[in-house]
Parts: C-alpha cells; sequence; structure tokens
C-alpha cells in the first residue's frame, strides 16, 4: 500500500488503485508509520518470501493489523 502526499494519477494505469482520502484525523496516524525504510523492500521479494521477507530485512517495518470499512 502506498500513501501519496500529491496527486500521482499515473500509478492507476499501474494497478496502484486509489482506495480512499485521508483527513486531518487520519494524519495523526500516518504520522506513526515507521518511515525509516521508505521504498526499500523489493515487490518480488515480497511476493515470493511475504513477512518472512520483510520480518528480517526490515523488522522496524509498521504493519496494518486490521482495517474496517464505513
Amino acid at each position: 500500500m502506498f500513501i501519496n502526499f500529491k496527486d500521482n494519477a499515473f500509478l492507476d494505469k499501474q494497478g496502484f488503485t486509489p482506495i480512499g482520502e485521508i483527513d486531518e484525523a487520519d494524519m495523526k496516524i500516518i504520522e506513526q508509520i515507521n518511515s525509516e525504510d521508505k521504498e526499500q523492500p523489493k515487490q518480488n521479494k515480497i511476493n515470493n518470501r511475504g513477512n518472512e521477507y520483510l520480518n528480517s530485512e526490515f523488522p522496524n517495518l509498521s504493519y496494518i493489523d486490521s482495517a474496517r470499512v464505513v
């Protein structure tokens, strides 16, 4: 999942479909996400090894534990 802070509509054609908008209250949560790894995780390694890869290479990575649709 990516969080865009500007209009990146060109990503839609690459399969990154927007799923929502972030308001001021949500930003408090967003600011708590660990950003030290930025875009370092490799998508193909995530696809092949999943959390085994992420946990071993990026131990401080933030995760979404649960979500709900309102």
